[in-house]
């Protein structure tokens, strides 16, 4: 059975120049710095930790050439009354802020877009190059009284892939909200939305991988 139906698989955030805009090879091993203060009521330590380990999750693609490297941490602790000395694409460094109240997120979004905002990441470019310069992550603390580490965890694996240039993937959409938590397995890590249950999405789903793969192939 064939279907002329859009597949809605993953790809591109933006595209420049009549490609997709990904990091140029010479910026691997891309460098981020981490935010001083704690997520919620997970400690810096640990929130480091999961964000080390959720850049590998890319980083550990076999048929992709990505790779990163944790630059140490940021001279302050970044809440929503600084944030926006770090929204530069200029100065070298590409922040991962902990926004441990949820003030970055309103300060960005609104008041009180902390109450549904989980995090958000992404990458400025260079439209002369079409080339990533810097990018930012903000994973909003608030929800480290309501998820799991592992459910955190898929927050943290899906917004680097933004910070890389992945877009959203729509496929097994109905899988999605079933109140079946068994089947989210099927569901890609850059799913728009959550699910009944994220932890699965932890993991890269063939879709994120081969999304990927289009953007930064091995050689």
């Amino acid at each position: 059975l064939f279907s002329l139906l859009p597949a809605y698989s993953g790809g591109p955030l933006n595209s420049s120049l009549g490609r997709s805009v990904v990091y140029a090879p010479d910026s691997f091993p891309l460098p981020y710095t981490v935010d001083q203060g704690s997520l919620g009521s997970t400690p810096n330590p640990q929130a480091t930790a999961i964000v080390d380990a959720c850049f590998a999750a890319w980083q550990e693609v076999p048929t992709a050439r990505v790779s990163f490297v944790n630059a140490g941490q940021l001279p302050e602790d970044v809440t929503g009354e600084n944030v926006f000395t770090y929204f530069s694409d200029t100065d070298g460094i590409n922040p991962i802020l902990f926004d441990s109240d949820g003030s970055i997120i309103d300060a960005v979004f609104g008041i009180g877009a902390k109450n549904s905002v989980i995090g958000f990441a992404g990458s400025e470019y260079d439209t002369s190059t079409g080339f990533y310069t810097e990018g930012i992550a903000v994973l909003n603390g608030r929800f480290s009284e309501v998820f799991s580490v592992i459910q955190f965890k898929a927050t943290f694996v899906h917004e680097f892939g933004h910070f890389i240039g992945l877009d959203h993937c729509q496929i097994n959409t109905q899988f999605a909200g079933d109140n079946n938590s068994l089947n989210d397995v099927y569901i890609p890590t850059m799913f728009p939305t959550s699910t009944d249950d994220d932890a699965s999405l932890a993991s890269l789903n063939p879709d994120d991988m081969a999304a990927l793969t289009l953007l930064y192939p091995a050689e």
